[in-house]
């Protein structure tokens, strides 16, 4: 089984949330956890967006797990901002097999600027 990020790019208006999805291919028969966890670039969190790090469940037979991110507006004229949002890592289950991360497990969010 694998895990990937539904876009490895997101465009997004200041003050909008940025919606996207952590989908899951092969066995979907147990449940399974994978985390996920943004990163500033040139947008800063809690600033210019609200940090996201938390686990992702899966229930058995579930393919996707939708998530969403909040941007801030600022009401100042700057450039296109930037941060990431990426698959960390899978926890090992209790059987010992934990599924793997594939391409793309990292996705930029362009925040768009709607002041200039």
């Amino acid at each position: 089984m694998a895990f990937i990020i539904s876009s490895k790019e997101f465009l997004v208006a200041e003050g909008s949330k940025v919606r996207g999805a952590v989908l899951r291919k092969g066995d979907t028969s147990l449940a399974e956890v994978v985390l996920i966890s943004t990163s500033n670039k040139t947008a800063k969190a809690g600033v210019d967006y609200d940090r996201l790090e938390k686990e992702i469940k899966f229930l058995p037979g579930e393919r996707q797990v939708d998530f969403d991110i909040q941007t801030h507006r600022n009401n100042q004229p700057d450039f296109q901002k930037e941060f990431t949002v990426q698959l960390i890592r899978i926890p090992q289950t209790h059987f010992g097999y934990a599924g793997q991360l594939e391409n793309p497990s990292l996705a930029v969010v362009k925040i768009l600027d709607m002041d200039t």
